[in-house]
């Protein structure tokens, strides 16, 4: 969702907090919030396209050498090579034929080397604990990134919404034009 906002090519729509979001609906309604500043039921955008992707591949594999008992450093001392590798299953569907309009899969990988000091008091390492820090936060940024490249490159079709919204309207001026002339 935010790589998606970042890029400023769609306008896309909040879909992870819907029960929040109606939270606010119900706020107004039960008379939380003053009328006037209250979220109206209905008044919400429709979506011409939904992003959809799973995650099919993620892993990641270490090999090490740990030399607790062959230094003379209490604890012991370790190395370990990291890879990791993320594949995502994605698709852009224009949501009112459910029709397909691009699909594709994007793949992310990362190599890394973490060590540490492991002792009676503790421990200390370069392994990143924060997910985006480690390899396979790193592995999944870049099939993320191969994603959102793909759909800014991407030309839009109308959607079906919006071609049947524009239909609706362009009938209902013949129509306000022809009452008029009459």
């Amino acid at each position: 969702i935010t790589e998606f906002t970042k890029g400023g090519k769609f306008g896309v729509l909040e879909s992870t907090s819907l029960k929040d979001l109606m939270g606010e609906i119900n706020l107004g309604k039960d008379g939380w919030v003053k009328f006037e500043d209250a979220v109206q039921k209905g008044e919400w955008n429709g979506a011409d396209f939904a992003f959809i992707g799973k995650v099919t591949r993620f892993e990641e594999s270490k090999k090490g050498f740990n030399a607790s008992g062959f230094l003379p450093i209490p604890g012991g001392f370790n190395v370990q090579k990291l890879k990791a590798g993320v594949q995502i299953d994605w698709r852009l569907v224009d949501v009112s034929r459910r029709k397909v309009v691009k699909a594709d899969r994007a793949q992310g990988a990362e190599t890394g080397t973490s060590w540490g000091f492991n002792g009676n008091g503790g421990s200390f390492s370069t392994n990143e604990e924060a997910f985006r820090d480690s390899a396979l936060g790193k592995a999944t940024m870049r099939a993320i990134a191969q994603i959102v490249a793909e759909l800014d490159d991407l030309t839009l079709p109308t959607s079906t919404r919006s071609a049947i919204k524009n239909e609706r309207q362009r009938k209902a001026e013949v129509s306000r034009v022809a009452t008029a002339e009459d």
